[in-house]
């Protein structure tokens, strides 16, 4: 019995194997005849259409320079629209990518359709810029021989040669530089020298501009070239914008000793009034500035024009190079925080917030106050001439800034009065409810000694306070006392200067007036007026006896 049970479990078993069998081949034919189809029996899918830009971009990324050569001779040919300086992805153009991937042949194309070589990405980095980093020397030669800018910084304020790590480019970069200096300062002496106003003009108020002092061969400024020529116009452009007047050339002139004509000498021999603009004062220091992950760390903080520049030391600073961040300051918003006496936080036009704090030192408070102070004035004149912009119109006497060591003094005695003040508000505050009678059970009220020995602390530190703030306010008494001599002396100079040039004027008045008589013509002479004795009209004379008779 049991025999035949297990002949028929197998059997069972046997047909389900054969079962399984069929299954798997009949899948697989199926899977055959699905996926082992011809070419015209699959379902063509849809080719994405891409604009001319686009395919610019690609050719330009991946070096197709036949692919990219036809593309521009349709559109050199009037068949296709398109846009030479177009920006794919984080606004890179086609000479962006050619001059990063090292593409000579679509770069020097790109060119010859008028291919601007100075546009910039978001980050501000020009083409240049992307040859430099990557040391792609031919390419920098041939954007260099194409008029590109050697000056343009991007958002880090850096320079093509400033990011490029080959020294070969770099020395290649800094040549082009002084070539590019030296052909300004040439067109300037030479617009000095024709009296080309507008030429002159455009170079001082170009981005990179010549310098104003700059000498020929002979030493000549260009004050030199438009005194010895006459262009008198020239001059006083020159003097505007600040030119030195006591520069001296080869043979030791200066340029009033060559000037052509009476009124160009009589120009040079007056000091230029320079136009003062509001402006910021300058200020810089170590801060500590935090980190979300690294903490606290030291950076070289410079305040400028309503900048917020960083350094690692200040040797970057003084250099200019290796910036390692910058923030505007328009408007934001500078707080000192209660906690820390040496805090404050700076909160950004971007909804940004930076904390920073004063180095552990004495006086941390007043370190606190002048940075306070120094940064809400730069918020404020960035603010300012963001809005309304720079004017010429505004009176001079807000303009005059004190030089630097009242400056500083003016600032400290700035900070010691806030201070005070803070101080004096935070004394009322505490002790205006502080007294409270204390029962002792015996009906006698006395006062705790508790608040008298922190009034009595506070005191001293309100005197200490106030004595400092008198310190540095006497310290800039004599220091105006000072500038106040300085500014009598120049006023009297002035005043002497003013009386020689009336004695002058004088002068010239005369030899004006008698070089008039002399030119008159003696025919139209006027005829001359009788002379008469001093006599009375009573008195007369007796022809024959010569006596005086009376009537």
């Amino acid at each position: 019995m049991w025999g035949k049970a297990v002949e028929e479990t197998a059997v069972y078993f046997f047909y389900f194997l054969i079962w399984i069998y069929s299954f798997v081949n009949f899948a697989s034919l199926i899977f055959i005849l699905c996926y082992e189809m011809s070419d015209d029996e699959m379902p063509e899918s849809p080719v994405p259409y891409r604009t001319p830009e686009e395919d610019l971009l690609s050719y330009s990324r991946s070096g197709d320079y036949i692919g990219a050569k036809e593309l521009l001779k349709q559109f050199s040919d009037g068949q296709i629209t398109l846009n030479i300086d177009c920006k794919g992805s984080h606004d890179w153009t086609p000479l962006h990518h050619a001059c990063y991937f090292g593409h000579e042949k679509i770069v020097d194309l790109l060119i010859q359709m008028n291919a601007d070589v100075n546009v910039m990405n978001d980050t501000g980095d020009t083409p240049l810029h992307k040859a430099a980093y990557t040391s792609r020397e031919e390419l920098v030669l041939l954007l260099l021989s194409k008029n590109a800018d050697v000056f343009i910084r991007n958002s880090e304020g850096q320079t093509a040669r400033d990011i490029c790590e080959n020294e070969d480019i770099k020395k290649l970069l800094k040549a082009a530089e002084t070539a590019d200096a030296e052909k300004k300062n040439s067109m300037l002496l030479h617009a000095a020298r024709e009296g080309n106003i507008q030429v002159i003009e455009n170079l001082l108020k170009s981005d990179n501009p010549p310098d104003i002092n700059c000498v020929d061969s002979l030493g000549n400024s260009a004050l030199h070239c438009a005194a010895y020529r006459g262009k008198k116009e020239v001059v006083l452009l020159l003097l505007q914008n600040g030119i030195d007047t006591s520069l001296k050339n080869l043979r030791g002139q200066r340029a009033v000793d060559l000037a052509l004509n009476l009124p160009t000498k009589q120009i040079l021999g007056v000091q230029p009034v320079k136009p003062f603009q509001k402006t910021a004062a300058r200020f810089e220091g170590l801060l500590l500035r935090k980190s979300r992950f690294l903490g606290w760390k030291e950076v070289w903080t410079i305040l400028e024009k309503g900048v917020m520049s960083f350094f690692i030391s200040r040797a970057d600073s003084t250099t200019g190079t290796r910036r390692k961040g910058y923030k505007y300051l328009d408007g934001a918003k500078v707080i000192a925080e209660e906690s820390d006496v040496a805090v404050f936080i700076i909160i950004f036009s971007d909804n940004t917030r930076q904390r920073f704090s004063v180095p552990r030192v004495n006086q941390q408070q007043v370190d606190r106050q002048k940075w306070v102070n120094s940064i809400t004035e730069h918020i404020e004149f960035s603010s300012h001439y963001l809005k309304q912009g720079l004017s010429d119109s505004d009176p001079e006497d807000d303009d005059i800034m004190p030089i630097g060591t009242l400056k500083d003094n003016l600032k400290t005695a700035q900070a010691h009065l806030q201070l005070f003040e803070k101080s004096i508000d935070s004394f009322k505050s505490k002790y205006s409810t502080s007294h409270i009678p204390v029962d002792n059970g015996n009906k006698s009220t006395f006062y705790t000694d508790e608040p008298l020995n922190n009034c009595r602390n506070d005191i001293v530190i309100l005197v200490d306070s106030a004595r400092k703030v008198s310190s540095t306010l006497s310290h800039c008494l004599t220091l105006f006392a000072q500038q106040e001599e300085v500014r009598m002396l120049q006023v009297k100079q002035q005043q002497e200067r003013c009386r020689f040039l009336q004695d002058a004027l004088h002068t010239l008045a005369q030899e004006h007036h008698e070089l008039e008589k002399s030119l008159v013509s003696p025919f139209h002479s006027p005829p001359n007026t009788p002379h008469y004795e001093d006599t009375d009209c009573d008195e007369f004379f007796d022809a024959f006896e010569g006596g005086k008779i009376n009537t």
